[in-house]
């Protein structure tokens, strides 16, 4: 009898003691999980900023040069266009505005009062056909 009464004792105690791990557990496991919860958040709100992040933005960093390097090269070949096209237009501007107006008036003034049809002589623009 005090046998068994001990070892009802011992399987109380036991059964005490695992009921009180597993509440530290099921408290621990919690108390993890808010902690992952935090973790996760922090992460999230310093994305980009944290020391093991380094490699990726390195890698974005490396990819947005490359982007800025091609659009740069893009924007000088653009002007470069816009130049030449420019100096185009100034000389075809300049090639098509009279230099003397006063002076070709006096030469289409001459070229009027000197003009005789019986001076002119007609010749034939439109070559001729050969059939084949």
């Amino acid at each position: 009898m005090l046998l068994e009464e001990d070892l009802k004792a011992r399987q109380d105690a036991s059964q005490g003691t695992t009921m009180f791990l597993t509440k530290q557990v099921e408290d621990a496991k919690q108390t993890l999980d808010d902690l992952d919860k935090k973790l996760a958040a922090f992460k999230n709100q310093h994305m980009g900023q944290l020391p093991g992040d380094e490699d990726n933005n390195l890698k974005i960093l490396m990819g947005l040069n490359s982007q800025l390097d091609a659009t740069t090269q893009n924007l000088n070949r653009a002007t470069q266009d816009k130049a030449y096209t420019e100096s185009m237009l100034t000389q075809q501007l300049s090639a098509w505005k009279p230099r003397n107006p006063a002076a070709i008036l006096r030469r289409c003034n001459n070229s009027y009062r000197n003009y005789s049809p019986s001076s002119l002589t007609w010749r034939r623009a439109i070559p001729k056909i050969i059939r084949m």
